[in-house]
């Protein structure tokens, strides 16, 4: 067992988390994220648009989830689902930037153009 410390009460313990409470707050929290990751990027699949944290957040919080969740919990979860996708749109933004530079400085040269100018 854990034992939680009560800051105010100079360390009296004020409550007491077992270890299948905490499992199962992890396991509601990764279920949580799954379905938050998986209506993000439905949206953006069938809208091509980026879902923000705010309206997936009212399509998240009437699931069973999010309900069984601390309040506090699943909002956190939910930020953490932004800020992954965030991250990956930078990532997806960056690679298409090293793309463009690299097929602009490794172009083949008009060579039709060259040798009917030559004639």
């Amino acid at each position: 067992m854990t034992v939680l410390k009560d800051d105010k009460a100079g360390g009296n313990p004020s409550s007491i988390c077992s270890k299948g409470t905490a499992t199962n707050l992890c396991y509601l929290s990764k279920n949580l994220f799954d379905f938050g990751l998986y209506t993000v990027s439905q949206y953006f699949f069938q809208e091509q648009k980026y879902l923000s944290y705010e309206l997936n957040y009212h399509l998240c919080k009437e699931n069973e989830n999010y309900q069984l969740l601390a309040t506090d919990c699943g909002q956190q979860t939910l930020k953490y689902v932004d800020r992954c996708f965030q991250a990956f749109f930078k990532l997806l933004f960056t690679k298409q930037e090293a793309w463009l530079s690299y097929r602009r400085r490794n172009q083949l040269n008009d060579y039709l153009n060259q040798l009917a100018s030559l004639n």
